[in-house]
């Protein structure tokens, strides 16, 4: 049985649906990837045993246009960043790939993409008693959001030219995406390739000091002015 837990990023608002595993431990934040590590590299479907589920996925645009060149993943968690324990071949012209999933423990699939320019707004989690194969899983692609924010010292002086990180706190499944930037002269810094959703932002700077932003909105496509942020 394939069973679907949605992660609204899109805009619509709102937690997951059903479904949802205990929040993830922290990662130290670091600069994102743009290709995501695998433990083990899905196999043809010829080779699927007993200890490995098919799973079918179809992957479009919120438009429901197919989308090739996306990664079926499979990960432990189902945050945005952990590294995938399987991922299948890029998605073909019709949408369609496919990923073997361990069958030890409930797991998690979404696609990926390669460039960051579009993230998924649903993962599936798929358990352990499934069959051989599941029903087609259609993730849906959504463009990434920027952010722009102005980084102020607990002195409110700029933070000039400093490495500031941002983890994204989702509302219910915890830490959900990490960045890392290094500001300008004027203490400006701009977040590109970020996952749309409304979280709460942490915000820390190499010196240590953090802030914290509840409610932060950041719509697919667009870059968002986040203002200044006031670290302590």
């Amino acid at each position: 049985m394939c069973l679907v837990a949605v992660a609204v990023v899109a805009g619509c608002g709102g937690p997951e649906k059903a479904n949802t595993d205990t929040p993830p431990k922290a990662a130290a934040p670091a600069k994102a990837s743009t290709k995501p590590a695998a433990t083990a590299q899905a196999k043809p479907a010829a080779d699927t045993s007993q200890s490995e589920i098919l799973g079918r996925v179809r992957v479009v645009d919120l438009e429901g246009r197919e989308l090739p060149g996306m990664i079926p993943i499979v990960t432990t968690e189902p945050n945005a960043f952990h590294e995938p324990v399987a991922k299948g071949s890029p998605t073909t012209d019709d949408g369609k790939g496919t990923v073997l999933i361990p069958k030890d423990r409930a797991y998690y699939v979404r696609a990926w993409d390669p460039k960051l320019r579009l993230f998924a707004n649903n993962f599936f989690t798929v358990q352990p008693d499934a069959g051989p194969k599941t029903d087609v899983m259609q993730v849906v692609m959504v463009p990434a959001a920027t952010l722009l924010v102005k980084v102020r010292q607990p002195d409110s002086k700029p933070a000039a030219d400093q490495i500031v990180d941002l983890m994204l706190i989702h509302p219910t499944q915890g830490p959900w995406w990490p960045a890392r930037i290094r500001t300008d002269g004027s203490g400006s810094a701009l977040f590109a390739h970020l996952p749309p959703g409304k979280f709460k932002a942490q915000f820390k700077s190499e010196k240590g000091a953090t802030a914290f932003v509840d409610g932060l909105s950041l719509p697919p496509g667009e870059i968002t002015n986040g203002g200044v942020i006031s670290l302590h």
